[in-house]
């Protein structure tokens, strides 16, 4: 059990139970899997250890004293180099029994292959590093924990852990979470993404059996597969401390189409950002007011429903703007002045990127990702392919995009960073949006080539034969999947007073959310906190 009384490491790399006397005691015949006193440490006869799962620091080449692991080169696979002296900074806390402490000093080693001269790490096979997750990251996606009181309690509290591994993620046999008493022990065998070294997997843990309103600390697991007799699995573990409870009811959060709208006149670009529910069963709420000199275009909605994301325009120059839904706060994610044409934002559906179009001029588009807070910019790719209007995957591995260019689709791999042809047939396609079983892309579409614009849905593989065309009229386009898949919102009508709509799927059936003489269009549908 874990006593923040007594003495700890606070800056731990991770946590491990290599080499404790409980799980490992002493063993003659074979000292080395067995505990054994360092030199300058308290003896256990002394200080009589109990605890099971203790912090370390990890040595390496490329660690400086205060380090993060997360500052580590991959390509350096955690070399420690002979002759080489590292350098790494404890933080501890004393407890009541004072500075009582000992050590184990963990290693793995292969001989090099082929001749002399030597290379670090290259001439080391990949059985020199351990078989064991050396690093393991956490990030909050999302945070509804709250408890009032024992009848008024509850929420979720949903989690990215990527583990890190030198042999790879094959060899990582499950990711675990848990807290006695509070979260049911979750185990997870299939990660959510992979990477030559890393593999990630998602958590949704329910707040059901909170007892007070103090953070929450998460005991995490990843077990690699079992390598050495005797031993079995071999785990590697991390503590995460600190996760926020509300002490008060959570916030509603509801689904809302969010759309570009409200400037009269036949405008390309409306002239706010508006929502409304899905059913039209309220008045469409205005979230920004903007001078009538600026435009704005293809809001859209964060997956925890925190934020609204926006292009501003000046002319033929814009700004990604964020609306704060609660707080009604907005700000520029892309400068505070107008430079260049940043538009059409997209968000990841794990909350932790946003990708967009970016352009000095109004030619040569590629796609972006940054922060939610604006930081971190880079550019995917490149392309080559004048890359507008993308939209991920649900598993947030590829991006269908248009090549503003040739009108056509394209699909972006983002761990390979190559583009691949969806379409190609010769007239306008655009505004690409994946259904949320990752089976289907609806678009908007001239082809046939017979005048006017209608709304494909066809397999992610394939673009013919589509499984539903919705052509009514002879100008539909921005299609956007409901959280369930089985309804489309989008605009029609042109752009002189277009309309706002939704389309039932099963039912084939349509109506309209806007009634105006307004362009309203543009629309994503997502889920919104509803604030008082």
């Amino acid at each position: 059990a874990y006593n923040p009384e007594d003495t700890h490491l606070m800056n731990a790399d991770g946590y491990s139970a290599w080499w404790n006397p409980t799980t490992f005691p002493p063993d003659p015949l074979q000292p080395i899997f067995g505990y054994l006193d360092g030199a300058m440490g308290s003896p256990d006869s002394y200080a009589d250890y109990n605890s099971t799962v203790c912090g370390y620091k990890y040595y390496a080449d490329n660690l400086g004293p205060t380090d993060s692991l997360a500052d580590l080169p991959l390509s350096s696979r955690g070399a420690f180099s002979a002759g080489q002296k590292n350098i790494r900074h404890y933080t501890i806390h004393l407890g009541n029994e004072g500075l009582v402490f000992n050590y184990a000093v963990d290693a793995c080693w292969k001989m090099p292959t082929g001749s002399p001269p030597w290379s670090v790490p290259d001439s080391f096979s990949v059985s020199a590093n351990r078989p064991e997750s050396f690093y393991i990251s956490v990030s909050e996606v999302g945070n509804t924990l709250y408890y009032v009181d024992d009848e008024d309690k509850g929420g979720t509290l949903t989690l990215q852990i990527t583990a890190y591994d030198w042999q790879g993620p094959g060899t990582i046999e499950s990711m675990s979470v848990e807290w006695p008493g509070l979260f049911d022990y979750e185990e997870k065998t299939s990660p959510f993404a992979e990477t030559e070294l890393s593999a990630t997997y998602f958590f949704e843990l329910a707040g059901d059996n909170l007892v007070t309103a103090a953070p929450v600390d998460l005991f995490i697991t990843a077990k690699d597969e079992k390598t050495f007799p005797g031993l079995g699995n071999i785990p590697a573990y991390w503590i995460e401390r600190g996760f926020v409870v509300s002490d008060g009811s959570p916030l509603v959060i509801e689904e809302r189409i969010v759309w570009a709208g409200g400037k009269p006149g036949g405008q390309v670009s409306g002239g706010n950002v508006f929502s409304i529910d899905p059913e039209g069963l309220t008045e469409p709420k205005q979230w920004t007011f903007l001078d009538p000199t600026l435009a704005c275009e293809g809001p859209v909605l964060s997956p925890d429903g925190k934020y609204i994301v926006y292009a501003c325009f000046s002319g033929l120059s814009s700004q990604l703007r964020r609306i704060d839904v609660v707080t009604g706060e907005e700000i520029s994610l892309t400068g505070d002045t107008f430079s260049g044409l940043s538009w059409y934002p997209s968000w990841q559906h794990d909350g932790l990127k946003i990708v967009y179009s970016y352009s000095q001029g109004i030619f040569d588009f590629e796609l972006y990702t940054m922060d939610p807070d604006g930081g971190n910019k880079e550019m995917l790719g490149p392309t080559g392919l004048d890359a507008t209007q993308p939209a991920y995957t649900p598993d947030d591995k590829d991006i269908y995009f248009q090549s503003f260019g040739a009108a056509q689709l394209y699909v972006y791999n983002v761990a390979t960073g190559q583009s691949t042809a969806y379409t190609d047939n010769g007239v306008w396609n655009d505004n690409p949006n994946v259904s949320p079983d990752g089976q289907y892309v609806a678009w908007a579409t001239s082809y046939p080539a017979s005048g006017g614009r209608k709304i494909y849905i066809s397999p992610v593989d394939s673009w013919l034969p589509a499984w539903k065309v919705i052509d009514f009229e002879t100008y539909i386009r921005a299609p956007c999947f409901n959280p369930d898949g089985t309804k489309l919102s989008f605009d029609h009508g042109g752009y002189d007073g277009a309309e706002v709509a939704v389309y039932d799927l099963t039912e084939d059936t349509w109506f309209d959310l806007t009634a105006n003489d307004s362009a309203d269009g543009m629309t994503d549908w997502g889920m919104m906190i509803i604030a008082d």
